[in-house]
């Protein structure tokens, strides 16, 4: 796995910068919790009914241009 680390990265605005960089298909982060049917706005979607929240994985973004 990548090391990484969770900062502020705006006003408010909470995110990840990930430490010596990474290449397309790297594992960063293996996100885990319990799947529900409950979609919030910090879950993640794993299918078209199923959401799993996981504590760190909120802070995760892409950028196109990192």
């Amino acid at each position: 796995m990548i090391d990484f680390r969770v900062l502020e990265v705006a006003s408010n605005m909470m995110g990840v910068e990930i430490f010596g960089g990474a290449s397309k298909g790297d594992v960063v982060y293996e996100f885990e919790g319990e799947v529900s049917s409950i979609q919030t706005t910090t879950s993640i979607q794993i299918s078209k009914y199923e959401h799993v929240e996981d504590s760190l994985m909120r802070y995760f973004n892409h950028s196109c241009d990192p």
